[in-house]
């Protein structure tokens, strides 16, 4: 199992790299750090000798998985640069520039909203416990809607807001309420795509000396986020609860495939948490107030772990495969390479979209599909929904953004930068 954690990553980072002739496809952008945690820090905790549970069906998902995903991103790759670029008219218009500037404000006044009502330290330094807690008990809705437009401000930023550094710095600020180290490393996720897809100097962010820049401070990021985030511990105790930590949510999948019957003694639930996963995030607690306070994977981490789940301070994670093997067993497999390879598709064909247009439009399609969206639910949402409606959420953006128009002329552009 270690060779195979070893071998398949670097072989799939050197397949996507052969076959797009990029070095910094999206593929790898979007998945180099899920690869590394989910293969690679197993891998090295396992020879420096720390005990790791181990499933050999838990590995198999897992390769099928990546595999389903980078089989289909090629396809849509080459699919999408056979087709010929169209030159659309396209009303020049400052929506976008508008909605970031509105986006600010809501941040802002998110800010001071939980500033106000949990002071500094529960806005900036215990966030986490404030999130969790308030998510379960109807006021989540706040936080969702905040962090969509945290999402836009991000993305839209990087095209309106010509000093990055700043941009940057408040985008980091405006994350931190969120007690979550994802707010954070997607900040950078989205600058990256940024600097390699669209910036007009992008052939100098891919020179090798900022590839080996970005080498060195990823690792160097998490190990910060998790010392800020973690308390009582030392260097060497954060380094391989670092280590752990895409190995944690495998770790309990192991355990739930080791033990199943005795969590779910009733069998396979035959999708239940699919169904529950796919409708119950999206209806607020405020118009249901007997809506499960467990539900999709959060009622697996109940039935499995119910003492830390009860404490909502962050349920226990089985990754993104629990649901599908406490729903169909190994015959879950079949619904993770449905999903991946729509997920997998619309990337490569969003990628060569937004590289031949190099404008915010396609940019919020290819966040859409591998980056998590602009439209966000916190728990117990399935990837494959979570990107339906992000897309629905991205095309309606894009449909207003042409409707509501200066009073200019119609522009048309083919490869040019037009908003």
């Amino acid at each position: 199992m270690v060779v195979i954690n070893l071998a398949f990553p670097i072989l799939l980072c050197f397949l996507s790299v052969y076959l797009t002739k990029n070095k910094y496809n999206v593929f790898l952008i979007a998945n180099l750090i899920s690869l590394a945690t989910t293969f690679l820090f197993p891998a090295i905790a396992d020879l420096i000798g720390m005990d790791i549970i181990k499933s050999p069906i838990g590995l198999a998902f897992n390769v099928v998985s990546f595999l389903s995903l980078f089989v289909f991103y090629i396809i849509g790759r080459y699919n999408e640069g056979k087709k010929v670029a169209i030159s659309y008219d396209i009303a020049k218009t400052n929506f976008f520039k508008n909605l970031y500037l509105f986006s600010l404000f809501i941040n802002l006044v998110f800010i001071v909203y939980m500033v106000a009502v949990y002071g500094f330290s529960g806005t900036f330094i215990n966030s986490r416990f404030v999130v969790y807690t308030e998510s379960r008990v109807g006021t989540g809705q706040i936080f969702y809607v905040a962090g969509t437009f945290f999402n836009i401000f991000i993305i839209l930023g990087l095209f309106y807001n010509k000093r990055k550094w700043l941009h940057i710095l408040l985008s980091i600020i405006f994350g931190l309420p969120y007690g979550s180290k994802a707010k954070i490393i997607v900040v950078f996720i989205y600058l990256l795509i940024y600097l390699f897809i669209i910036d007009e100097n992008k052939e100098k962010y891919r020179d090798n000396k900022y590839l080996v820049m970005i080498s060195v401070a990823l690792p160097v990021m998490v190990f910060v986020l998790f010392w800020l985030t973690t308390f009582d511990l030392d260097s060497m105790q954060i380094i391989e609860l670092a280590l752990g930590f895409g190995n944690e949510y495998q770790t309990n999948f192991s355990i739930l495939i080791s033990h199943f019957n005795s969590y779910f003694y009733e069998g396979y639930l035959h999708g239940k948490i699919l169904f529950e996963e796919a409708f119950y995030p999206f209806i607020p607690r405020a118009l249901w107030p007997n809506k499960p306070l467990y539900f999709g994977s959060l009622y697996i981490s109940y039935r499995v772990y119910p003492t830390i789940t009860e404490l909502n301070l962050g349920a226990p994670s089985f990754g993104p495969f629990g649901q599908a093997y406490v729903d169909f067993g190994l015959f879950g497999l079949l619904q993770i390479v449905f999903q991946q390879s729509i997920l997998g598709f619309f990337l490569g064909k969003y990628e060569v979209q937004t590289e031949k247009r190099k404008n915010v439009r396609f940019f919020l399609l290819l966040i859409c599909v591998g980056f998590g969206g602009i439209f966000g639910l916190g728990g117990a949402t399935n990837p494959l929904v979570m990107m339906v409606v992000n897309l629905i959420f991205a095309k309606c953006l894009i449909f207003m953004s042409r409707i509501i128009v200066k009073p200019s002329a119609q522009v048309a552009y083919t490869n040019n930068k037009i908003d």
